[in-house]
């Protein structure tokens, strides 16, 4: 009885680390998704230089007239997936369209994978909408100015 006693107090002394750990990383659900907005936020952090320019990049393929984009914004690094395998950074932007005239404020989810590369974008994802969700301006964006 003494023996099963002490191996139960060490494991609970092994594990008790990684559980203060785990305490401030979302708990998601079985599949590792974040279920929360309060947990995504709070993995909220500045997109990276290289996340940043990627962007620029993609919006140079993506849009009509990349050359007319004004009033950007972007928002922060946000993880959708416990691990930060998943994230989402949203751009809200005013570009002109096919006919020449300016097409109103967009917003754009982008997804980023575990290496900083874009998965996917698309129109107006959810999070994007959160009031808590903070943006600020985006300067990189300039660029596709002056192209």
């Amino acid at each position: 009885m003494n023996i099963r006693l002490a191996v139960a107090l060490c494991s609970v002394l092994l594990v008790s680390p990684t559980l203060a750990q785990n305490a401030t990383r979302p708990k998601g659900d079985l599949f590792g998704n974040i279920t929360s907005k309060q947990e995504a936020l709070s993995t909220a952090r500045p997109a990276s230089p290289q996340i940043r320019m990627a962007i620029v990049e993609a919006a140079r393929n993506f849009l009509f007239d990349p050359y007319s984009i004004r009033d950007v914004q972007i928002s922060p690094q946000v993880d959708l997936r416990v691990d930060g395998s998943y994230s989402i950074v949203c751009v809200r932007y005013n570009a002109k369209n096919r006919m020449g005239a300016y097409a109103g404020r967009t917003t754009t989810g982008i997804f980023i994978g575990d290496r900083g590369q874009i998965l996917n974008s698309t129109d107006r994802a959810p999070g994007c909408f959160w009031p808590e969700m903070p943006y600020g301006p985006f300067p990189e964006s300039d660029i596709l100015k002056k192209l």
